[in-house]
């Protein structure tokens, strides 16, 4: 009999004693994918051999592999906390399992798409919420601007940024502004620009608070349409 399967026979009829964790699956859905982990890998890290699946104590486990008396048996099995193993691997505390077979869940990073549906070339300006912090300058909401858009021309602004949630968008023509009613935040004619906090201040040569359009940013793809 292949040794690891003996030892997996050991363990799922109770051959040790062993604290379990309830294992719950989670399901993946469309803005996570999903990342298999091994778990001798992880046995290994912990200079100790897997164990394989309990199904009498629904956990998979790590112990020591001992000898007896023309066989092998597994000795101070430990249970696998999935959500600490995933969460060391890749950052996530979602996982689901199939047999022997573990996937950590891991959200995708956000991706967002301008797209100008207009018949005029139209100039862009986003803005995003920053938690202020002592080392970052960027705090509160920050706009910044201009992304170029010709008419029917779609632009990925954003690849994979981990970045969820509320932000504002405007739009300007060569005839005026494009109404926004969500937010009025401060934009920088004529230049590159990115201000901070632009919902509190606008002091500064050809600033000024413009209209802007809420929209939610979520993991995986994210248009919006300028019309």
């Amino acid at each position: 009999m292949n040794i690891r399967r003996f030892i997996q026979l050991l363990v799922a009829t109770g051959f040790s004693a062993l604290i379990g964790l309830v294992l719950s699956p989670t399901s993946a859905d469309a803005s996570t994918k999903e990342v298999r982990v091994s778990l001798d890998k992880y046995c290994k890290s912990k200079k100790l051999r897997y164990g394989g699946y309990s199904k009498k104590r629904k956990a998979f486990t790590c112990g020591v592999l001992a000898t007896g008396f023309n066989t092998y048996y597994m000795t101070k099995l430990r249970n696998i906390n999935l959500t600490s193993v995933c969460k060391k691997y890749h950052g996530t505390d979602k996982w689901r399992f199939s047999g022997e077979k573990v996937w950590c869940i891991v959200p995708i990073g956000a991706n967002l798409t301008l797209c100008n549906r207009r018949g005029e070339e139209i100039w862009t300006v986003t803005a995003h919420y920053v938690k202020p912090s002592r080392r970052g300058r960027e705090r509160g909401w920050v706009t910044e601007g201009w992304w170029k858009l010709n008419p029917g021309q779609c632009r990925k602004l954003w690849t994979n940024t981990s970045y969820t949630g509320d932000i504002y968008l405007h739009a300007s023509t060569r005839n005026g502004d494009l109404p926004g009613q969500d937010a009025r935040l401060c934009v920088q004619k004529g230049s590159a620009f990115k201000i901070s906090d632009s919902d509190k201040t606008c002091q500064g040569q050809n600033r000024k608070k413009v209209g802007m359009s809420k929209f939610v940013v979520r993991s995986g793809n994210n248009t919006w349409n300028f019309r």
